[in-house]
């Protein structure tokens, strides 16, 4: 059965262990962790190695979790300026 919530914008899943490298890149990027946390700034990708593997265990172990998200392909629109 595969878990996902899908909106006109979003689409909502269980972490992938594909998932790895984007959000080891988003918690390397100072301007994105200053707004997830204060105390620890920027993760190296061991560290987020790390948590992303938590995050897979607990969906593993409970059947729920934190999601992940990526924009639901209908909602991508061309833009201009």
């Amino acid at each position: 059965m595969t878990r996902e919530i899908e909106t006109a914008r979003l689409v909502l899943y269980p972490w992938r262990p594909t998932d790895l490298d984007e959000y080891a890149r988003l918690l390397a990027d100072p301007d994105v962790m200053r707004y997830i946390t204060h105390e620890y700034g920027p993760l190296s990708y061991e560290e987020a190695k790390q948590a992303h593997a938590r995050i897979l265990r607990l969906w593993d172990e409970r059947g729920f979790g934190a999601w992940a998200a990526r924009r639901h392909p209908a909602s991508v629109r061309g833009s201009w300026a």
